[in-house]
């Protein structure tokens, strides 16, 4: 089964992927820099790590930091910005729902929710290329985030939304995390839409 793992920068995705062990990283294009060409080199390599990884159903879970039904997330807000032109936002849209017509749905998808300012406090603290990544930014992404999930949910995907505002350290964090763990297999197994719970 293909697990979704979702959520702004600063949210805690990347840090429950660690937890879970073997999962699919995010595509590593190399260099720097935004615009279209990296944006569709990111899509079509989602595409292929989709496919290469993990088939939807059965007994075995795959972990996806991030993924296939996502990768448009960051477009509006680039556009937004000035990074991409209309056409080239109205061709990448184009391309994703062509790649997404032959591709399956996810089995679920875990949404790690914070607000805003928890993420921009944590991205600060955390020091890294993600520190400069202002309010804005973060209110436009989790606007795509709640557009893309709506319409997953409409398909029948269990998105489970984790309250993940307060800062866990240690055994709570793990905790949580196993706890995490359980719900999700239930939640593909129940097909459970929409479900949210709150891990504090």
């Amino acid at each position: 089964m293909r697990i979704c793992i979702e959520g702004l920068m600063g949210s805690g995705k990347s840090t429950f992927c660690q937890y879970v062990g073997d999962y699919v990283p995010e595509p590593v294009l190399g260099g720097t820099g935004i615009g279209f060409i990296r944006e569709l080199r990111y899509l079509l390599a989602r595409k292929r790590n989709w496919r290469s990884f993990g088939s939807s159903g059965g007994d075995t879970y795959y972990y996806y930091d991030r993924s296939l039904w996502s990768s448009s997330v960051f477009w509006l807000p680039e556009y937004s910005y000035g990074h991409l032109s209309y056409d080239e936002l109205d061709l990448l849209h184009s391309t994703k729902e062509a790649i997404l017509r032959d591709a399956d749905l996810p089995d679920a998808v875990v949404w790690f929710r914070a607000s805003v300012l928890t993420c921009v406090r944590r991205l600060g603290e955390r020091g890294d290329f993600d520190a400069d990544t202002d309010i804005e930014y973060l209110c436009r992404l989790e606007s795509s985030y709640v557009s893309v999930f709506d319409s997953l949910k409409a398909l029948g995907v269990p998105v489970i939304e984790v309250d993940v505002n307060e800062d866990l350290y240690g055994e709570a964090r793990k905790d949580m995390y196993t706890q995490l763990v359980r719900d999700v297999h239930l939640a593909c197994q129940q097909k459970v839409v929409g479900k949210i719970k709150t891990y504090v």
